[in-house]
């Protein structure tokens, strides 16, 4: 499980880090105030498999005990995930635009004082 930062970019005064790969006790310990992070993944139930295999392989050799993947220790609202399926640019630049972009407020009705 190899991670590679692809850039770190200040966006409405909040770092935002883009990473190739995945960490997930990065994720873990990551705190609200650390900013936020993207991670960009080829396919999001490899990694976890592998992040499964490789701590069922220190079980081992540590003697330590095994635990199973459990997605709600990974919460946090200042963390994505994106799976890219082989195209890491394409989906890392949309990404970094759409970020980039001034909020758009659309409203599909008129509102008195807002025309």
């Amino acid at each position: 499980m190899d991670l590679t930062l692809i850039e770190k970019i200040c966006i409405s005064g909040t770092d935002t880090y883009f990473y190739d790969g995945i960490d997930f006790d990065m994720i873990r310990d990551h705190k609200e105030e650390d900013g936020f992070l993207i991670f960009f993944v080829d396919s999001y139930v490899s990694e976890i498999k592998g992040w499964e295999r490789e701590n069922r392989l220190n079980s081992i050799l540590e003697g330590t005990d095994f635990e199973d993947f459990e997605s709600e220790r990974y919460q946090n609202n200042h963390i994505a995930i994106y799976q890219t399926s082989g195209n890491l640019t394409p989906v890392y630049e949309a990404i970094k635009k759409k970020l980039l972009e001034p909020p758009n407020h659309v409203f599909p009705f008129k509102i008195k004082g807002l025309e």
